[in-house]
């Protein structure tokens, strides 16, 4: 364990030496957006470095002891340091087209270590700010999902009555209609959709699952004896629900929220491929497997590569969500 703490020291130390000409063009000529990114990522080295050389305390080592939550952990951190960082890992602009003549479809090399697609912009770009696009709807659709639906599950659970009673048709209602469909409807009639709009309709479409999973909690945590005693003592229903009810009922939340952000990611490259979601000039995972599934014989790594990508994001988050379960399930304590 200890040994591959330092792991994600030398893969980063490497990434800076690597990138080390483009880092020093950025700080000369680079915008101010771009300059501040160079002092984070020396910023993010020395953190990394003190985490590494300090003791961690039990319960985070006893987190990453499984090799498969080690090694999710790792991808899923280098994807999100690589999407952060795009513009000192990328050497183009995501949209800038090299050359026209010769520089159509080339495989992988190493100047374009993805290859280029059809109009001979770098895959490697394009799959880092893709990154940036696809992380960004899927933490913050997630966000909004989790926030609405912890709200109306906590209602429901704790006062119940006809409260309960409207809140749970409503969920009844909208999870009778599969989600993709409500997606597709929802983006057909509101016509052309820029990413912000793409977060709001599926963030508005995923909080559904999640308010049933709050409700059930609340509903087993509101009968405990510490709840009940806070009662008797006088305390209001919002300080009950916030100060009692609410810190017990976050621990299933982390973890949906965790799974909820693979499904979101899966969501949005479907839309994108299927020409609803993320709009051009925006590259995200989904555009540029559309972009490559017309040319998939003659150029298949520009559909491989951001199809690996959504792969290892998914399942790293699926295995991070699972040992969350196991970690913040009381039940689980002695397995874990």
């Amino acid at each position: 364990m200890r040994s591959f703490r330092w792991v994600p020291v030398t893969l980063f130390v490497l990434f800076v030496v690597v990138r080390a000409g483009r880092i020093g063009d950025l700080l000369s000529t680079g915008t101010f957006v771009e300059q501040t990114l160079v002092a984070l990522t020396f910023t993010l080295l020395a953190a990394i470095i003190w985490l590494t050389i300090t003791p961690w305390p039990e319960v985070l080592s006893k987190f990453f002891k499984p090799f498969d939550v080690r090694i999710a952990s790792l991808v899923l951190g280098a994807i999100m340091i690589l999407a952060v960082f795009a513009p000192i890992a990328s050497g183009h602009h995501p949209n800038t087209q090299l050359d026209l003549v010769n520089g159509q479809l080339l495989p992988p090399s190493l100047a374009h270590p993805f290859g280029t697609d059809f109009v001979s912009r770098d895959l490697w770009s394009r799959v880092l700010f893709g990154a940036r696009v696809s992380l960004m709807i899927g933490v913050l659709a997630v966000t909004m999902a989790i926030t609405i639906g912890t709200m109306v599950g906590m209602a429901a659970g704790y006062f119940g009555g006809w409260v309960e009673l409207v809140l749970m048709r409503l969920v009844d209602a909208g999870l009778s209609i599969p989600r993709v469909f409500w997606l597709l409807v929802i983006v057909s009639l509101w016509g052309t959709t820029d990413i912000y709009v793409l977060i709001l309709i599926i963030g508005l479409t995923g909080w559904f699952s999640t308010s049933r999973l709050v409700r059930a909690e609340v509903l087993r945590i509101r009968e405990e004896d510490f709840v009940v005693a806070a009662r008797g003592l006088g305390i209001s229903e919002a300080g009950i629900v916030i100060r009692q009810i609410l810190p017990n009922v976050v621990p299933p939340i982390i973890v949906n929220a965790t799974l909820g952000i693979g499904q979101v990611i899966l969501v949005e490259a479907g839309l994108s491929f299927l020409g609803f979601g993320v709009q051009p000039p925006w590259p995200s995972w989904g555009t540029i497997i559309q972009d490559g599934s017309a040319r998939i014989i003659a150029a298949p790594w520009i559909v491989t590569v951001p199809g690996v990508a959504i792969a290892l994001t998914v399942v790293s988050l699926a295995i991070l969500g699972d040992r969350l379960q196991t970690t913040l399930n009381p039940r689980d304590s002695a397995q874990f």
